[in-house]
């Protein structure tokens, strides 16, 4: 009799303690907001796939109250801090739904991206849910190499290189034209494979001085329709410019009087004696020059004076400067020349 009278009395409380929990949760829904919310996100994990550095791609999400409390929601903050992010609403009841709208903004060193973006509550103190924005940041068309060092060179001597174009994201484009800056950079060979344009390149050394010339590739993508590739380098002869063979004389005015100098080097002393200086180019004047070199000295300082053209517009001219040895040496002079009464 006492074992039956014990267990109906622990069946009796069961009953009592689920009717209070239907109750309270009953109440609890009633009185709206004092249940636990939880945010759901869809996706989870949102793939950006790829991405061209510059622009600004926008994405959506759904947000999604799964929990049984009203949520009031909070700040939208990303791990990268490159998010312009945004929520339709600030509060969700149990159940309902909003949209999480945001513009990735990427930096140009960042290659594979993967960035924590979440919700915090009103008061910002405790996280409601997260997703994760993934992806790669690549030009559609782009070089192995943006940059090729031929390191020190003799005169009369080649150099060669390969450079490989290719879409990181599979896209086909085509190569319109290749254009080098100077006459002794040629490109021997252009080979089209899987999806890989390689490309060798001779760069024949020039007398004497610092190589520091470009490649531009004009391709069809118009998301990057050129690419550029430096090609850098110095010949050491008996005599060489130590100082940049590309004189920029800057913005003048028309029969401007400029002078510059230029740094010479050479192996023996007298293998640097400045014989001649030409200037060839429409327009331009060679107004005076002379050099100077300490005894013995390997180094000379070479000034030169020019008058800039009359004519309005962007002008260029060829400085040869012939020294004690074969063959002269080469300089670029370029400048821009304003009409008058421009500033």
């Amino acid at each position: 009799m006492g074992i039956k009278r014990f267990v109906a009395g622990i069946a009796l409380a069961c009953i009592v303690v689920a009717v209070t929990g239907l109750m309270f949760h009953r109440m609890t829904r009633a009185l709206g907001g004092r249940g636990e919310g939880r945010l759901e996100f869809e996706p989870r994990f949102l793939d950006m796939g790829f991405v061209c550095p510059g622009e600004v791609p926008t994405f959506t999400v759904h947000v999604k109250n799964v929990g049984d409390g009203r949520l009031e929601l909070g700040s939208v903050d990303a791990s990268c801090g490159c998010t312009d992010l945004k929520l339709a609403h600030a509060s969700l009841a149990p159940g309902s739904e909003t949209l999480l709208t945001g513009r990735l903004r990427l930096s140009l060193k960042e290659q594979v991206f993967n960035h924590l973006v979440w919700i915090m509550d009103s008061t910002n103190k405790r996280r409601l849910g997260q997703f994760v924005l993934r992806g790669r940041a690549a030009w559609p068309v782009q070089v192995s190499t943006e940059l090729v060092h031929l390191g020190n060179l003799q005169p009369g001597s080649a150099a060669t290189a390969e450079v490989q174009i290719y879409s990181a994201q599979r896209a086909p484009f085509e190569i319109r034209s290749i254009t080098a800056s100077a006459p002794f950079i040629h490109v021997t060979r252009q080979d089209f494979i899987k999806g890989r344009m390689n490309l060798a390149i001779r760069v024949d050394a020039p007398p004497g001085g610092i190589i520091d010339e470009a490649l531009t590739i004009r391709t069809s993508h118009p998301k990057r329709p050129v690419l550029m590739v430096s090609i850098q380098g110095r010949v050491r002869g008996e005599v060489w410019l130590a100082s940049s063979p590309r004189l920029f004389l800057g913005v003048r005015a028309a029969g401007d009087r400029v002078e510059r100098a230029l740094t010479l080097r050479c192996t023996q002393p007298d293998a640097g004696t400045v014989r001649g200086v030409l200037l060839e180019g429409e327009g331009w004047q060679l107004a005076d020059w002379h050099y100077a070199a300490g005894e013995g000295s390997t180094t000379v300082v070479l000034k030169v004076a020019v008058i800039v053209p009359q004519e309005a517009g962007n002008h260029e001219c060829t400085l040869r400067v012939q020294t004690a040895r074969d063959p002269p040496l080469e300089a670029s002079v370029s400048c821009i020349v304003l009409n008058t009464g421009e500033k």
